[in-house]
């Protein structure tokens, strides 16, 4: 353990990098933030920690665990905390870590029995990192989106997975349709949703596996190319009295994941 006395320290600059995209997509790492976060990920030896800084008040207890890693423990200011995090003002989070991301391609959600999430577009990196804890939650292989959807390992989606980001493989797709249809080629079913599907999810969801649920855009569903990469769609029938014509990406995720399931 050691005391951070400034912004220089390498381990230190290392993490303001990863407040960028580029730095992150460079070093395939990210910042998990909050004593949750960082004690899920020393609690995990699957999980890659490269460094960890926190306030004195709770040095104490991460230090056993960075220590039995081999992982350094830095002693920072809220006020450097705050620099970490890139919000400009002293918040409530007491720990950061550096941490990598966890390395997958599309064929290693192909597992047998395997159900996966896929994002078309999804814009909100919120409702990306709830996909990510929904999937993690309901037993999923991961999580496949389109490269053009919320970065998952910028801060508000990290948050928002609360530690699944640590677990959850996550893959990003260039041409998530061509990537459809590879995976549909290798045998997985591919099925997306969409409110003008005529068959619903209870009656039309298929029992072979693996399985990829395809949820498109907050404002426009799947894309047509992204559609017609899809083997069936089907809907998730609403009240008929409503006046609502779509659910949140995510709340529909976790019905037609359940549905998968059942």
């Amino acid at each position: 353990m050691q005391t951070l006395s400034g912004i220089k320290h390498p381990s230190f600059q290392e993490a303001l990098s990863l407040l960028k995209p580029a730095g992150r997509s460079a070093t395939g790492r990210f910042l998990a933030e909050d004593i949750h976060l960082v004690e899920q990920a020393l609690a995990d030896s699957r999980v890659h920690v490269d460094s960890v800084f926190c306030v004195a008040e709770v040095a104490p207890g991460l230090q056993t665990a960075c220590a039995t890693r081999s992982i350094p423990l830095l002693v920072a200011t809220k006020g450097l905390l705050a620099k970490l995090l890139g919000t400009g003002y002293e918040t409530g989070v007491s720990a950061v870590a550096i941490v990598a991301k966890r390395s997958a391609g599309p064929d290693n959600l192909l597992s047998p029995g395997a159900v996966v999430l896929v994002g078309d577009r999804i814009q909100d990196p919120r409702n990306v990192g709830v996909l990510v804890r929904t999937a993690d939650a309901m037993g999923c292989s991961g999580v496949l989106l389109s490269s053009d959807s919320a970065d998952p390992w910028q801060r508000a989606a990290v948050r928002s997975t609360t530690g699944s980001i640590l677990r959850t493989p996550v893959v990003l797709a260039d041409d998530l349709a061509a990537t459809l249809r590879d995976c549909a080629a290798k045998g997985a079913r591919v099925v997306g949703s969409s409110g003008s599907a005529t068959r619903s999810a209870a009656e039309a969801l298929p029992k072979e596996r693996p399985l990829l649920l395809v949820l498109g855009n907050e404002q426009t569903g799947i894309s047509p190319a992204i559609e017609a990469a899809c083997q069936t769609v089907v809907k998730i029938p609403m009240a008929p009295t409503t006046g609502a014509d779509s659910l949140n990406v995510t709340v529909a995720a976790g019905m037609l994941v359940y549905e998968a399931l059942r």
